[in-house]
């Protein structure tokens, strides 16, 4: 599991990035529209996938979390992750 928080550019005001309530624990976020193979830890590690998604990572209207404009959303139910109280524009990392 991971951890996403949303921030505003002074990092003085920090919310989590919420599942929506319906999900369950191993339910699959995905980004919508945005077909992706997983990657092995060891992938991820190696290739410092994170570290190349946080730029693109932002909240969008409503407080949903995005990356370069595509939901985060629960494969096969489509529910959007969100950060209440975020404003749009704020950066999730």
């Amino acid at each position: 599991g991971m951890v996403l928080c949303a921030s505003n550019d002074a990092h003085d005001k920090v919310v989590f990035v919420d599942p929506p309530a319906g999900a369950q624990i191993g339910d699959k976020v995905v980004f919508e529209g945005i077909a992706n193979t997983p990657a092995s830890a060891a992938q991820v590690a190696k290739k410092k996938v994170l570290e190349a998604c946080f730029p693109d990572l932002s909240v969008g209207e409503g407080g949903v979390a995005m990356y370069q404009g595509a939901k985060f959303v629960v494969e096969g139910s489509g529910e959007v992750c969100t950060a209440p109280g975020a404003e749009v524009g704020w950066h999730v990392s």
